[in-house]
């Protein structure tokens, strides 16, 4: 008690204690606190700014072979991309002499269990021990699992869902979701893996973005990758750069469209023998270089084999990813190198290499009005309407671009189906933007008749017909003000002429027209029609029905009664003028006014409408209540006049006199049958 006392009494004066101390400054001894075990601080685990995309292939995996529609350029599935693309930083010497690296190549560490991540896949929960139960709140209790009556306030059960396809997972895709979780334990804070119909891609497919053939390209070079490791050394470097120049191209686009600057392109083999094969290709798309990465895994069984092929297979990557250079501060001139290939394949005429680069070029700067102008202009020969798309693409980018308002408007004009709103909606948004050329003006003229048209063809808005072919007149006159000899303005003009009723105006400006488009069937078309309206064209007028039928490979055509006289009549003048054109080819070359070369070639046209009119009045269906002896007599004239022209031909390239006077009996009876057929009731 004494000595508690005395610690008492110690412990109440230590205070007073202390300040005198330290007024005089003697040394005192005061109790040492306990000393506390200082926290190790543990170094964090690395944050990678690099954020990088999985994309999973194998035999099983499905690749997309169409893209949903849109108002975009439209895209196809194109042949693989060729092995010539320049490729940079592919690095064969990363495989000990070619032979695929093994687990051992990389160090391992105790791989840490890793957060779970919604991202990748969820950890499902573990199985509940509670007993089944049935019933609600109101139920009877029920005894089930040993005598447990069910909870009170049990919620109720959920109605079952209706069933839906599922598609089993396939190796790659088992393989690249762990492969994921030992990414993001490594420190990458952006890891997805995904198959080529995931989220990412299909958006980018969807959106433009993304080449279809690329997937295919893709895969088939892991393929191909996996499979030179069992070539000869000979051959194997070779095949290995081969395969990885092109997956390595292919991963840069999937990552350009996607927005991650590292694609992991994954390939899977079977299990087999107790080993599971990994091919790999590494692909920076800020750069468009990559590397490959093979090794195998060795387990009991194909599920412990993407275990630890995961930990390998990051472990290779986070190598790689460590020495990788920073990203270009801008990616506008990669764009501009594919532009520039664009340009060279359209130049090689290969349209498939011009969609696919110029994909690319906007995947990396989406701005480029450029890009998609360029894609029309390729498009515009054989798809307007893909090359319509393609040009609104660029005008909604730049409202103020006259030009490619014209080219739409021109596109939608010309296109197979016509789409005149949005003929007229482009041309006067060019207009507005200060474009006025014929080309346009023409486009608008197409629109404003085909409106007209469709009014007439509906009861309810004739009479806004008049109105519409009013505008097209003013955009025609305009056109032919801009370029008077413009073909298509003068075709629209004797379009326009002859709905007026001014037959005369507009065959006289088909004759102008016709010898610009001499294969052109519409406008052939229209020329014979035009001439049969007129009637005193009657030799102009066959020949022009000739030349249709033969352009459209009519052999059995047909005309109303009317049409055949006028026709016939035709044909007898036709065979007439030709024969006497050939006969004073052969006067004028014995005379010597003509020059031998000369007449020769003159004949040979000829004689080429001569076989023309001979196949036309051989095949052209007599109608009922004409003479049958009338439609033998025209097709025995056809065949002497041809056989006189063959005489005059030879009288020319041999100067005998004979076939001379043969070629002029031949005449002679040729016309003789004419008129007999002219007099045949």
């Amino acid at each position: 008690m004494k000595g508690v006392f005395f610690l008492l009494t110690v412990a109440a004066s230590w205070p007073l204690l202390s300040r005198t101390a330290e007024a005089q400054k003697l040394p005192l001894t005061a109790p040492v606190p306990e000393p506390v075990l200082a926290p190790v601080a543990r170094p964090a685990a690395p944050v990678r700014t690099v954020n990088v995309l999985i994309v999973a292939l194998d035999d099983e995996t499905t690749i997309p072979q169409s893209v949903p529609s849109g108002d975009g350029p439209p895209l196809t599935a194109a042949p693989p991309i060729a092995p010539d693309i320049p490729l940079t930083a592919i690095t064969p010497a990363r495989f000990n002499g070619m032979i695929p690296e093994w687990r051992a190549y990389a160090a391992k560490k105790p791989k840490p269990t890793p957060t779970p991540d919604a991202r990748f896949f969820a950890i499902p929960a573990p199985p509940s021990t509670a007993p089944l139960v049935s019933g609600g709140r109101n139920s009877p209790p029920a005894q089930v699992g040993g005598g447990v009556n069910p909870l009170d306030n049990m919620p109720p059960v959920p109605l079952p869902l209706p069933p839906r396809s599922f598609t089993p997972t396939g190796r790659a895709m088992l393989a690249a979701l762990p492969l994921a979780h030992a990414l993001t334990a490594l420190g990458y804070a952006d890891v997805q893996a995904t198959a080529p119909d995931g989220g990412p891609i299909t958006r980018a497919l969807g959106e433009r973005r993304l080449p279809l053939s690329t997937l295919a390209t893709l895969r088939d070079s892991l393929k191909s990758l996996q499979g030179a490791t069992k070539l000869p050394e000979a051959l194997r470097k070779t095949s290995i750069n081969v395969a990885t120049k092109r997956a390595a191209n292919a991963a840069a686009a999937v990552g350009q469209a996607t927005g991650y600057r590292a694609v992991v392109a994954l390939y899977v083999g079977s299990f087999a023998d107790g080993t599971s094969p990994y091919a790999v290709v590494l692909g920076d798309s800020a750069n468009e270089t990559g590397e490959p990465l093979l090794w195998s895994e060795t387990a009991a069984n194909e599920a412990a084999a993407r275990e630890t092929g995961a930990t390998s297979g990051a472990a290779l990557l986070n190598k790689s990813l460590e020495m990788w250079p920073a990203a270009p501060a801008s990616l506008r001139p990669l764009a501009d190198v594919h532009i520039e290939r664009a340009r060279a394949a359209g130049t090689a005429g290969n349209l498939d290499v011009v969609r696919d680069e110029v994909t690319r070029a906007l995947a990396l700067d989406s701005s480029r009005t450029d890009a998609y102008i360029l894609l029309g202009d390729f498009l515009a020969p054989t798809d307007l309407i893909g090359a319509a798309a393609a040009y609104k693409r660029a005008v909604d980018l730049n409202s103020k671009d006259g030009k490619t308002y014209e080219k739409m408007a021109v596109a939608y004009a010309n296109a197979p189906t016509p789409d005149w709103t949005r003929t007229l909606e482009a041309g006067k948004k060019a207009l507005a933007a200060g474009t006025d050329t014929a080309s346009l003006r023409i486009a608008m003229a197409r629109a404003y008749f085909g409106r007209a048209d469709v009014f007439r063809r509906n009861v309810n808005l004739g009479y806004r017909a008049d109105d519409a072919e009013a505008e097209a007149q003013i955009q025609l006159d305009r056109a032919l003000q801009l370029s008077p000899d413009n073909p298509d303005a003068l075709r629209l003009l004797a379009r326009s002429l002859m709905s007026s009723g001014r037959v005369t105006e507009a065959v006289q400006t088909l004759d102008r027209v016709m010898p610009l488009f001499p294969k052109d069937i519409d406008l052939q078309g229209q020329y014979a029609q035009a001439l049969m309206s007129l009637g005193d064209r009657k030799e102009a007028t066959f020949s022009a029905y000739s030349k249709l039928w033969k352009l459209s490979a009519n052999t059995t055509p047909q005309v109303d009664p009317v049409s055949y006289a006028a026709l016939v009549e035709g044909f007898d003048e036709h065979v007439f003028a030709l024969g006497k054109s050939a006969r004073l080819l052969s006067d004028g070359v014995a005379t010597g006014s003509i020059a031998r070369e000369s007449a020769f070639l003159q004949l040979a046209r000829l004689k080429e409408d001569m076989s023309d009119a001979e196949d036309t009045i051989s095949t052209l269906i007599v109608p009922t209540g004409f003479s049958a002896t009338a439609a033998t007599a025209r097709q025995f004239a056809a065949t002497l006049m041809n056989q006189a022209l063959e005489a005059h031909q030879t009288f020319l390239d041999t100067g005998q006199v004979l076939y001379r006077g043969r070629a002029a009996e031949l005449y002679r009876q040729a016309v003789a049958q004419l008129n007999m057929a002219r007099n045949a009731k």
